[in-house]
């Protein structure tokens, strides 16, 4: 839940971003180092390419949460043998949901274009 939670803030961020600063559809082209209107620019020019890069953002940051939470929520109660394995089993879900969320995704952005 937290990685379509995440998602979905972030399609809300860039359309909001977006609906300020409609220059951004007149580039052409944007360098990603270091520029924080890439996502924008992306979210307006190329959205299969966007989908990916907040999949794989959103994935990790989401992995990184579940961790945290886990290890507040059960501080005391784990290993280090369990918190791999749980780390282990939860990168393993969430690249998965991941990978299959983006190819729904993709497909429906194909299916209305």
């Amino acid at each position: 839940m937290l990685l379509i939670g995440s998602f979905i803030l972030s399609i809300v961020a860039s359309a909001i971003h977006l609906s300020f600063n409609e220059w951004i559809y007149e580039v052409d082209d944007m360098d990603f180092w270091f520029n924080p209107s890439f996502m924008t620019w992306l979210f307006a020019k190329d959205r299969k390419r966007w989908a990916k890069w907040q999949t794989a953002i959103v994935a990790i940051i989401s992995m990184e949460f579940g961790v945290l939470l886990f290890g507040l929520i059960s501080f005391k109660q784990i290993t280090l043998e369990t918190f791999l394995w749980g780390t282990i089993f939860s990168t393993a879900v969430v690249s998965s949901f991941s990978f299959f969320f983006y190819k729904s995704y993709i497909s429906r952005l194909e299916h209305h274009a």
